[in-house]
């Protein structure tokens, strides 16, 4: 409908175009369209015009100021141009704009109330409440939406097309069937908005959405949904006592500093936040939910610090084909309904895991269970006073997993803290304090290197498959044990234990052919010694420092900077001591090599992340070690097959390592090296041990039949 103050802007266009014209031949114009114009002053309709609709107006006054407001909302909308203001006074307003919904908006409007208890529009269960459609633009604010229906297309708010909306400080409440929708492709912004009651989710995001503060509560679905046309970016939100999830997300969603909790308490099975798209929580709390958080299938999470905790059933459930990394989150007393159950606590994995300086502490049941189709790495954690009757890490058949510089500390399971049954390696690692068997190998791959197993109630280490089920225990410490350090079949037909370096334990059971007194071995008890992770520390005298062969990890299971070796070796266990095995008044000097001088010229690498050092171009030639992040190397050539560097080892003499080029910078370009030759794969020989394999990069998965990384290469796995 054409609007009656619609003609001014035609004079306006007019008085531009006869500019450089006689001044009296304009206002002859606007004389001209005096009877029809609405009578307000000549050129403030060029600027934004304020309108007023108060419960005491009449549609039939000008509504230009409070004294001669409109009686609706919809007249005032139909009176208003772009960039209009509508302001709204207290009271309840019932409006029907046509075509079942309250209100339709299709300019650039703002609709301002006086407060959510004060000014109300109640679509009575009738109609829709507000739609926004075009290329509108609108803000609403101070005021409360309710009672809206489903159709045409219904919800107490709805955007669509290319419509933007801002929403701020609004209530939104018993809505049909959802209470805010956005289907188009503009961006809407909601600002402490309440909503609460609606039939299905109280947000539902189909676009672009920016979500700052505000609380999305008692909502019959999610509280927040996304599909996954969605685009989330969510910000100090309360999402709560929602009948089914908290947060659904199917989009490409990001969740900032909220709290999620006590939903899906109604509905069964569902969780504080469900996952189909990729995610990104980062400080979030999740708690008192039914379950945590659901990765389905195809899923991706990412999520620094917050924390998961008090939910009836897992934590994290990370479903066949979706992948979860954490790093900085605390999960903890999880699982409360699944005590003595074959369910865990914590984390439940059938895809891809990483956890990296995590917590797992207090679940009613087990923390970590990793089916056959699961791989994990578990990084710089502590796994702390886990209960139940699931083991703390159980490993099913066809599992797969890492951990490395972790703990495992006072775990009262009875069964044990580690059961293994899949494939696991464990490095630079810390079992103390279980209730039964620290460690069990079943019929899978176990590997222990640079490993402490000590002061626990049971046997340190069972395996009763001997070789059948323990891939290699190298350079690691097994001590003080209450029943046993170990215990191994001597059965005819199995196999013994495959050693490789130096492994202590203290009472011979463990058949490693060097064991010392508990007393003698001066191993510490567990305390904080740096790092993200509690150790035993070797003392100084202890016959395990130094005492390590073979290669052996960058640093130890503190980390950076607590490097290895300290001094001419790497010590047992996964704790490297900071003084030699020798008395108290002997005095050690280490040979130290002279300073080169600066070359500007001279080629170096920088290595970017940690990462392996090959004998050769990639993991068909020996393992080395790890090479620490930030080290300089001198750079020594570029190798014929393309993508390695050749750099010097850092300290072993005459030792040069293969790089990956993804992993390092060269100071000088690739055409000023000289290429260097591949050299010949090294030949087994039987009954040598395996080298050591590389300790895993944060960006790396679990080892698998062929070269694959789920996480960053998925099209390169099987």
């Amino acid at each position: 409908m054409l609007k009656k103050h619609k003609a001014l802007a035609v004079a306006l266009s007019l008085i531009l175009t006869l500019a450089c014209g006689p001044l009296d031949l304009a206002r002859e114009i606007l004389g001209g369209l005096a009877a029809s114009a609405t009578p307000t002053a000549s050129f403030a309709v060029f600027e934004s015009s304020v309108w007023y609709v108060t419960k005491e107006g009449n549609d039939a006054n000008t509504c230009d100021s409070p004294e001669q407001a409109c009686l609706t909302i919809a007249e005032a909308i139909d009176r208003a141009d772009d960039d209009d203001i509508i302001n709204i006074g207290a009271g309840i307003f019932v409006e029907d704009s046509g075509a079942g919904q309250a209100l339709r908006i299709t300019e650039r409007l703002v609709l301002r109330g006086v407060g959510e208890a004060e000014t109300i529009l109640d679509s009575e269960g009738l109609r829709g409440g507000i739609f926004v459609s075009g290329d509108a633009n609108a803000v609403i604010r101070n005021l409360t939406v309710r009672n809206a229906a489903p159709g045409a297309p219904g919800h107490c708010i709805s955007i669509r097309n290319e419509a933007s909306a801002r929403i701020e400080d609004v209530k939104v409440e018993n809505c049909a069937p959802n209470g805010i929708e956005h289907l188009g492709t503009g961006e809407v912004s909601l600002v402490n908005v309440t909503v609460t009651g609606a039939q299905r989710a109280g947000v539902y995001a189909g676009g672009q959405m920016v979500i700052e503060g505000g609380r999305f509560h008692a909502n019959t679905s999610s509280g927040i949904l996304s599909i996954t046309t969605g685009r989330l970016d969510v910000t100090g939100a309360l999402v709560e006592n929602n009948d089914a999830d908290g947060l659904t997300l199917n989009g490409l969603d990001v969740i900032r500093d909220s709290v999620i909790r006590d939903n899906g308490l109604v509905s069964a099975n569902h969780s504080g936040v469900g996952i189909g798209g990729n995610a990104t929580l980062t400080n979030v709390i999740i708690y008192a939910n039914d379950y945590g958080i659901r990765l389905n299938e195809g899923a991706e999470l990412t999520m620094t610090g917050g924390e998961i905790h008090d939910h009836f059933k897992v934590g994290l459930e990370v479903r066949e084909g979706a992948s979860a990394r954490l790093t900085d989150v605390v999960l903890r007393a999880n699982g409360r309904i699944f005590g003595e159950t074959s369910i865990p606590g914590h984390i439940q994995n059938y895809g891809t895991l990483l956890l990296v300086r995590s917590v797992l502490a207090d679940s009613t049941n087990g923390a970590l269970l990793n089916f056959e189709t699961g791989n994990f790495v578990l990084r710089e954690s502590s796994i702390i006073g886990n209960g139940g009757s699931l083991a703390a890490l159980f490993n099913h058949a066809g599992g797969v997993g890492i951990v490395e510089r972790s703990l495992f500390a006072d775990n009262p399971i009875p069964v044990g803290t580690i059961d293994n049954r899949g494939s696991l390696s464990l490095i630079n690692t810390t079992v103390t304090g279980a209730q039964g068997v620290a460690i069990s190998a079943g019929t899978g791959s176990l590997s222990l290197s640079y490993v402490t197993i000590a002061d626990n109630d049971g046997v340190g280490l069972a395996a009763h498959n001997g070789a059948a089920g323990v891939s290699r225990v190298e350079n690691s410490l097994i001590a003080r044990n209450g029943v046993s350090d170990c215990s191994i079949s001597t059965a005819a037909g199995v196999v013994p234990l495959p050693l490789s370096g130096v492994n202590i334990d203290s009472d011979g059971t463990c058949r490693f052919g060097l064991t010392y007194a508990p007393v003698d071995l001066l191993l510490d008890t567990l305390a904080d010694n740096g790092g993200f992770t509690q150790t035993m520390a070797l003392l100084v005298g202890s016959p395990a420092i130094e005492a390590a062969t073979g290669s052996c990890p960058a640093t130890d299971q503190r980390g950076s900077p607590f490097s290895r070796p300290f001094g001419p070796a790497c010590d047992v266990g996964a704790y490297e001591g900071e003084g030699a095995a020798l008395s108290l008044d002997a005095t050690v000097e280490f040979a130290t090599e002279t300073p080169t001088p600066d070359v500007p010229d001279q080629p170096m690498l920088t290595i970017n992340t940690d990462t392996p050092c090959y004998s050769g171009p990639g993991p068909n030639w020996a393992y080395l070690r790890n090479i620490q992040a930030g080290l300089q190397l001198d750079l020594v050539g570029y190798g014929f097959q393309p993508g390695w560097f050749v750099a010097r080892h850092p300290t072993a003499q005459g030792v040069l390592c293969w790089l990956a080029e993804r992993d390092v910078t060269p100071n000088v370009p690739i055409g000023d090296l000289r290429l260097i030759a591949i050299p010949p794969r090294p030949t087994a020989t039987p009954g040598a041990p395996k080298p050591t394999d590389p300790a895993p990069r944060d960006t790396d998965v679990p080892p698998s039949p062929t070269p694959c990384d789920p996480i960053n290469d998925p099209n390169n796995c099987p």
